[in-house]
Order: structure tokens, then sequence, then C-alpha cells
């Protein structure tokens, strides 16, 4: 699901109490224009600063959830619309096209990975 954490929260609720199994996001990403990405998936923020900024709010307030234990980010690495495929929907990685990481998405993943296992102790629920 591409979507903001209160976005998918009710989901994530829903599916918790139906299944009561644990519960992983097998596919999503905050993403932004770009001039070889003009139409990316997902939810876009306005620069790098507020895709950062999403990524932890979601990572952390998911990873707060006692049965949410994994996440899988979209793209590793920038599809630009070069790519034949990519043409008409492009998808933000985390790193760029040249296979450099996005310094702040680096810095809030290091930090929120570094924290996982305190952040799920901390559970509100």
């Amino acid at each position: 699901m591409y979507a903001r954490y209160q976005v998918q929260e009710p989901g994530l609720d829903r599916w918790s109490q139906i299944t009561d199994k644990p519960l992983i996001n097998g596919d999503s990403a905050f993403t932004m224009i770009t001039d070889s990405m003009p139409r990316p998936y997902g939810p876009v923020a306005d620069n790098l600063r507020q895709r950062a900024d999403w990524t932890n709010e979601f990572f952390r307030q998911a990873f707060e959830r006692p049965e949410f234990v994994g996440w899988h980010y979209c793209g590793l690495i920038d599809a630009s619309n070069l790519v034949p495929r990519k043409q008409d929907r492009q998808h933000s990685g985390l790193l760029d096209g040249y296979g450099e990481a996005y310094p702040l998405l680096r810095e809030v993943l290091e930090a929120c990975t570094g924290e996982m296992y305190e952040i799920a102790s901390n559970s509100t629920r």
C-alpha cells in the first residue's frame, strides 16, 4: 500500500483484527518528482526533506505496532522515464539513478533500523 501512515492505519487495524497474524507491508514507498521521474508512483513529496520525514514517520509508527514485522520499501534505485517500461510511471528509490544514496533517506533509515527494537518495545497498543 502506497500511503502515509494515517491512511494505512485503518487497514492495518482491520487486517490485524481479522488475521491475528504478523503484518508486513509488502510494497510501499514515498516518492518525489525529478527531471527523469515526472510521474512517480506513490505519495509524492515536495522535496527530499519531506520524503525523508514521511519515511521516518511511517517507520516509527508502523513498527510501534506489535504485529507489524516488516516493510518492503519499493525501489532500491530510481527508475527513470529513460527505461522503456517506465516511461508512463516511475518510482523513486533509496538510491538515485547513479547508485548514490539520498543522504537524508540514508540517515533516517540508519537511525530507524538502529532503533527498531526500541521502537517496537515502546508500543502503546
